[in-house]
This record gives C-alpha cells, sequence and structure tokens, in this order.
C-alpha cells in the first residue's frame, strides 16, 4: 500500500514538473539586433552587464539588490525606479548569453503574465565593404547582439507590451552602442 502512495506520489510530482517546466500557452516574442562594430563578444557582455545593467544605460541609477555573480551577472537583481519594476538575471553563460525574468509584472509595471527575457552574444567576422576598406573604418571582427523577448500580455494589454518593450529595447541598445563608442547597423 505505502509503495503504491509512492508510485501514485512520483507520477504526480513528474508531470508537474513537466507541465511547470513548460511555457505557457500564448506566448509571443520579440526580437531586436544589433551589431557593435570592433568589439569582441566578451567586452559587448561585460559593457551590457555593467552599462545596462548595473548603471540603466545611464537612465538614472537603479537600486541594487543583489549583486549576482561579478563577471557573468548571474543572480543580479535590480529595481529600476521611479516605476519600481525589479528583475534578475537567472542564468548566464559568459560569453554566449544570458537570461532574466521581470520578478514583479503587474497592470501599473509592465503588464505581462509571462516574461522571459534572453540576450545572445555572437562574434561577427566581416569583410569590409569597398568603402569601409578605403576609409579603414569598422574593418574586422565585431558582435552580433541578439535580444529576445517573451512575453504573455495581460487581457487587451498587447499592444502596450510590444510598445514598451520595442521602446526599451531601442533605447537601452542605442545607449549601450553610444556606450561602446560603436556604430550601430540594426538588422
Amino acid at each position: 500500500m505505502i509503495s503504491k502512495i509512492i508510485l501514485v506520489m512520483t507520477t504526480v510530482l513528474m508531470k508537474t514538473k513537466i507541465i511547470l517546466s513548460k511555457k505557457p500557452v500564448g506566448v509571443s516574442k520579440i526580437s531586436l539586433s544589433i551589431r557593435l562594430n570592433n568589439s569582441p563578444k566578451s567586452s559587448t557582455y561585460d559593457a551590457t552587464i555593467q552599462h545596462l545593467w548595473r548603471e540603466n544605460a545611464g537612465l538614472g541609477l537603479p537600486i541594487i539588490l543583489d549583486s549576482g555573480d561579478k563577471k557573468t551577472g548571474n543572480g543580479l537583481r535590480r529595481e529600476v525606479r521611479p516605476i519600481g519594476l525589479r528583475e534578475r538575471i537567472t542564468s548566464a553563460s559568459y560569453p554566449d548569453r544570458f537570461e532574466y525574468t521581470i520578478e514583479n509584472p503587474s497592470l501599473l509595471i509592465y503588464p505581462v503574465t509571462y516574461h522571459k527575457g534572453y540576450f545572445y552574444f555572437e562574434e561577427m567576422k566581416s569583410v569590409p565593404s569597398e568603402r569601409e576598406s578605403k576609409s579603414n573604418l569598422n574593418s574586422g571582427s565585431g558582435c552580433r547582439l541578439v535580444w529576445d523577448v517573451e512575453y504573455v500580455p495581460m487581457r487587451l494589454m498587447g499592444p502596450i507590451v510590444v510598445f514598451i518593450t520595442n521602446t526599451i529595447q531601442k533605447l537601452y541598445l542605442s545607449a549601450l552602442a553610444k556606450y561602446m563608442d560603436s556604430e550601430t547597423k540594426p538588422e
């Protein structure tokens, strides 16, 4: 009898884990990428953690709730003022990628029921164009930074979430390019 109870409990727990690990129904994705010329992906990753996360892209310092791993940013938690949005880096693989989530979505802060963000850093090698060869600008390598956001908006909030997310992505990536003193090439 006890073995049957344990078997049933184990089966229920396994099914629960499978259900919890799946993404919710209705997940949408917004993706934006830029190319940062003459910047290796490790430097781009470092600048993203430092300038976008720890310094909030120069838009007013966030409150750092947990500094996380100094190199990868894993575990870093911050609160973005004045709205009180709390974000946490949930996993990192330096210098290739990191993931984050919003800890306190709400109608007034960020109207979603699910949020997961991903930063990917890809080393780019390029053959300079004829113009670039003549001017000796932007030749060599760079980094392509891809920022994906998966979300499920609260009811009737889809267009607002898209607008907010696109605006933030463009603002932050432009600030990162300026911080790194690189030419931005939207892709």
